[in-house]
């Protein structure tokens, strides 16, 4: 009989990312709830943050035989969390075989416990978002909790559907590069979100402009000459995929200044729909207005461990508004 004893779990080489991804592709019908589409996606989506080593940010389960059984991947991100600085990661795609889950179902916890040593070593905040049901509920018996919720909304019509909106001064442009200025809008609209994303202009940069793998269109909104907001956005087939959609809410209009603006980027009749995954109440209840739909949820867990090791004191985690988190910075990573 088998035991967790004959599996072991490495960082994934570079090398390695074909024998990766063909593993994930013969998990798509396993009811996971999204995984990474091809080796450049995933080239893309675990590239490791300002290093250019053999390694990927990803995880492997290996059985005794060296064969992968499963994986899970882990995404830096930065942010503020009540107005306080917060570096930590993001784990996602954590997917076992069925069949070895099946016969060991504790192997879930190994990857929990891989991702405790990173958050020992490195001193970060961790949210895991894994791709199965079965794995979440193991990664709760080791001490780890719900965080917060993303929602997934779209929006049928898109290409057909560009609602008459005044601007009332806003000027969308398409940007190359973040600047100071962008420094200065996340200390202005830090206290409209508990929790946001990205909040460092180098992060940005690193991630949207330095990425040999993405291809993003990226807007800037200005009033007058202050941002405020940005928009992230890629096609993957038919969809345009919101990645990242942040704004000074003072301005609700910009939301819908940047998606729909975004349409005029795209070649409209290759267009099906708008996506995105959002976490705020506000942006979510702005989209619902003009025919946004939800179509799923994920959850967001955190190692509750982490606490101790982070800038976030337990008082300030869990008496902040859930509703008020903006996970959107994550959506790319859910697609």
């Amino acid at each position: 009989m088998q035991h967790n004893q004959d599996f072991k779990v490495t960082k994934c080489l570079k090398s390695e990312i074909s024998d990766v991804a063909a593993f994930l592709k013969l998990m798509e019908t396993s009811g996971a709830s999204f995984l990474p589409q091809n080796e450049q996606y995933l080239l893309n989506k675990y590239r490791s943050y300002e290093k250019n080593d053999r390694h990927l940010s990803l995880f492997l389960l290996k059985n005794s035989q060296g064969i992968i059984k499963g994986v899970s991947g882990y995404v830096p991100f930065k942010g503020l969390f009540r107005g306080k600085p917060l570096n930590g990661f993001v784990g996602t795609d954590a997917i076992i075989s069925p069949e070895e889950r099946k016969k060991i179902p504790t192997l879930a916890m190994v990857l929990a416990h891989s991702y405790e040593q990173l958050v020992r070593r490195d001193r970060l905040l961790p949210l895991v978002c894994p791709a199965d049901k079965t794995v979440s509920e193991y990664f709760k018996k080791v001490r780890w909790g719900e965080f917060s919720h993303a929602y997934k909304f779209f929006h049928p019509l898109a290409a057909q559907f560009s609602p008459v909106l005044k601007k009332g001064g806003i000027e969308i442009r398409k940007i190359d590069i973040f600047e100071k200025d962008i420094d200065v809008f996340f200390k202005r609209i830090a206290p409209q979100h508990d929790f946001l994303l990205h909040a460092d202009r180098n992060f940005l940069n690193w991630k949207y402009f330095k990425n040999p793998y993405g291809r993003y269109v990226v807007l800037a909104a200005y009033q007058d000459k202050d941002v405020v907001g940005y928009f992230v956005a890629e096609k993957i087939e038919n969809d345009i995929c919101v990645v990242d959609i942040t704004v000074n809410l003072e301005y609700p209009r910009v939301i819908l200044l940047l998606l729909f603006g975004s349409l005029d980027y795209f070649e409209k009749n290759m267009v099906t729909r708008i996506v995105c995954c959002l976490s705020h109440g506000r942006y979510m209840e702005i989209l619902r207005k003009v025919g946004f739909l939800n179509c799923w949820d994920t959850e967001f867990l955190f190692f509750k461990v982490g606490l101790l090791f982070s800038s976030i004191s337990q008082d300030d985690f869990y008496s902040t508004n859930k509703k008020c988190y903006h996970l959107n910075g994550f959506a790319q990573h859910l697609y």
